[in-house]
């Protein structure tokens, strides 16, 4: 999480850690795989969730006065 409270999903290389998005006001409070996308659930009462396809991030789910603190894949 950076000093201002945003959200921030980084990846690693091998090497070198890197910033790969940022929630906005949100903090990030789950994560979770399914058919390859990585998926990112937010809260502070901002539930969110993001998906990555491998390449960019985008808003799959958006419910406001909401925290996601968990996913799970389900059927």
């Amino acid at each position: 999480m950076t000093a201002n409270n945003q959200g921030e999903v980084y990846v690693y290389d091998g090497s070198t850690w890197s910033s790969s998005y940022i929630a906005g006001d949100n903090e990030v409070d789950s994560l979770a795989v399914f058919n390859n996308k990585l998926y990112a659930g937010t809260g502070y009462g901002l539930g969110k969730i993001f998906v990555y396809d491998g390449s960019t991030w985008s808003l799959s789910y958006d419910s406001p006065d909401a925290d996601i603190f968990s996913l799970a894949v389900f059927n």
